[in-house]
């Protein structure tokens, strides 16, 4: 049978603990084949991983990865580029440390605007990397047209959430009705 494949996976940081190589255990163990790793939350997860498979130390799954979050305004994570701003030359330069990582896609994060997110599918275009991300708080779905949305974030409009946080983004859905869906619908056709 072939491999399962997981692709929204947060590999454990490499720390004292030394997870990783558990980790990708319990993934074979369970028929996992293939991660996509979708967000290195301190910049070690993946190297950890890697050091593990090319030192023929351990098995670990075919490994696929986001490199650095990119955002804007506060970084949420310490693996986070945050762009200045929306020019071809911000853009340019975080796709540029993202492929640089061995990563073959980017993972758009909180505080990037419309502007930002339109110059930086541009420059994942002429760098080779696949899209996929957060819809940024304050945006709908249908305004960020990320290719790839993690979460259904951007699904409720937000204006109707109670709160600005990841756990009502991802569970205020009380003002998403059968109209709201055709508009997802539409915008994603």
């Amino acid at each position: 049978l072939p491999g399962l494949i997981d692709i929204h996976v947060h590999l454990p940081p490499d720390n004292a603990l030394k997870l990783t190589a558990g980790a990708a255990l319990s993934y074979l163990a369970y028929g996992v084949t293939t991660v996509r790793e979708a967000g290195d939350l301190d910049g070690t997860a993946i190297n950890a991983a890697c050091a593990l498979r090319d030192g023929g130390i351990h098995p670990v799954p075919r490994l696929f990865w986001c490199g650095p979050f990119v955002g804007a305004g506060k970084a949420s994570f310490k693996n986070t580029i945050l762009l200045p701003d929306a020019s071809k030359e911000a853009a340019e330069a975080a796709a540029h440390q993202v492929k640089a990582t061995g990563a073959t896609f980017m993972k758009f994060y909180e505080g990037l605007t419309e502007p930002m997110i339109r110059a930086l599918e541009q420059a994942c275009a002429r760098h080779g990397l696949k899209i996929m991300g957060h819809v940024p708080a304050g945006l709908t779905y249908e305004d960020a047209r990320i290719a790839e949305v993690q979460h259904f974030f951007g699904v409720p409009e937000p204006a109707t959430l109670e709160r600005d946080t990841i756990p009502n983004r991802s569970c205020d859905w009380h003002k998403v009705d059968q109209r709201r869906m055709e508009t997802i619908v539409e915008a994603t056709l």
